[in-house]
């Protein structure tokens, strides 16, 4: 060292590289997780919101009556692809039912494939005493309620996986970057 301008004189010995980018590995990182974290978020957020949408019955629905299928209103949904075009068909149920000795008609909002009920099935329905034509059934709800459950419990299971896997890259990661440091500690003392 030269005493009169602080500065060092390197010029017999190895410099150690620079090994930084800790800072950048978090941003990578974080970039990665939000990356393959967004499918499972949209899982479990797209299956909950499905979910409280089928069972939040209408407050307004507090009167329990037995109705009959009377029909099943058939919904095509159609899907095109470069190579072909599907059709599907859903089926939602058509009520009768009587309520202060009148006879209502009403459907369900609700639409599943195979058809939930058969044709003269007696069910017991939700209705509005004020609109006795707003129904709720909440035997449909509850058949309906377990695609989102599933929807939730595999956007779970695909973030644990995640999870795990950054959890095991960041060790192997570090388990690299000590074996390098090392091996360069050695190298400049030799």
């Amino acid at each position: 060292m030269d005493i009169y301008t602080n500065n060092y004189d390197y010029s017999g010995e190895i410099q150690p590289k620079k090994t930084g980018g800790g800072c950048l590995k978090v941003i990578v990182y974080v970039i990665i997780f939000l990356l393959f974290a967004s499918v499972p978020l949209m899982c479990i957020g797209g299956g909950a919101v499905f979910y409280m949408m089928i069972n939040n019955a209408p407050r307004e629905c507090i009167v329990s009556v037995e109705a009959e299928v009377e029909d099943n209103e058939v919904h095509t949904n159609h899907s095109h692809s470069r190579k072909r075009s599907r059709h599907s068909k859903s089926y939602s149920p058509i009520y009768v039912y009587e309520y202060e000795g009148k006879t209502y008609h009403a459907g369900s909002s609700f639409s599943m494939s195979p058809a939930a009920y058969k044709i003269g099935d007696k069910v017991e329905i939700m209705i509005n005493p004020d609109d006795p034509t707003q129904i709720f059934d909440p035997e449909m709800a509850e058949k309906m309620s377990e695609g989102p459950i599933i929807f939730i419990a595999i956007g779970g299971a695909i973030m644990v996986a995640e999870l795990i896997a950054m959890i095991a890259i960041s060790r192997k990661m570090k388990k690299i970057g000590k074996r390098n440091s090392e091996g360069l500690y050695y190298n400049n003392n030799f």
